[in-house]
């Protein structure tokens, strides 16, 4: 279902840039570069960027521990798909004399990269290896300690961004970096507490 996203995404791009082609929309060319640029250039970029995960199943074929991170890899790509769809809906329609805030694109594509990773994260739990030496050990068990304590601000923190998007717009920018610093910080204080009691 989430492939059949992607390529419904990636169509719906290619019908958006089809549409403003045959109704033939002036662009402002002078500030937004040249239409054909503007037209394709991003649907392009949805078809390769997309089509990786399309190669990966034939990249890590006969390795096991791909079928546990497919999931994971089909939202990474879900929301990348999200992201370059709205951009360059948004561009198109601001290149074409519309009130159009592309600063709003700030937050909404973190805030989305942010709720992708919360959600993700945790489906790349590693199994432990007890044949592997101990600091392989340690490492990965490491890892699997301070996952879930960094999937939690990550989620709050990608929602709070999206909230920026509805904010009057000369406090976008401020808010944006207030809710991205504090939401490092706490992931980066909840990892540290947990890396910790995973060494004690």
């Amino acid at each position: 279902m989430k492939k059949g996203l992607i390529v419904l995404l990636t169509i719906a791009a290619f019908a958006l840039s089809t549409y403003f082609f045959i109704i033939g929309v002036s662009f402002k060319e002078s500030t937004y570069g040249p239409s054909t640029v503007l037209l394709w250039v991003l649907p392009f970029t949805m078809i390769l960027v997309n089509s990786n995960l399309f190669l990966l199943p034939y990249v890590f074929k006969g390795q096991n521990n791909f079928t546990r991170y497919q999931k994971g890899f089909d939202n990474i790509f879900v929301a990348l798909s999200i992201i370059l769809l709205s951009l360059h809906a948004g561009v198109l329609m601001a290149a074409s004399g519309n009130n159009v805030n592309l600063l709003v694109f700030v937050p909404f594509s973190v805030g989305i990269v942010l709720i992708t990773t919360a959600n993700t994260l945790p489906r790349f739990l590693i199994e432990i290896d007890s044949s592997s030496t101990r600091f392989s050990q340690a490492t990965n068990h490491s890892w699997n300690r301070i996952v879930r304590p960094c999937s939690y601000p990550l989620m709050i923190g990608g929602f709070s961004m999206l909230l920026c998007m509805f904010i009057p717009e000369a406090f976008i920018i401020t808010s944006f970096f207030v809710v991205l610093i504090l939401t490092l910080t706490i992931t980066g204080i909840r990892s540290y507490k947990a890396l910790t009691m995973s060494t004690n």
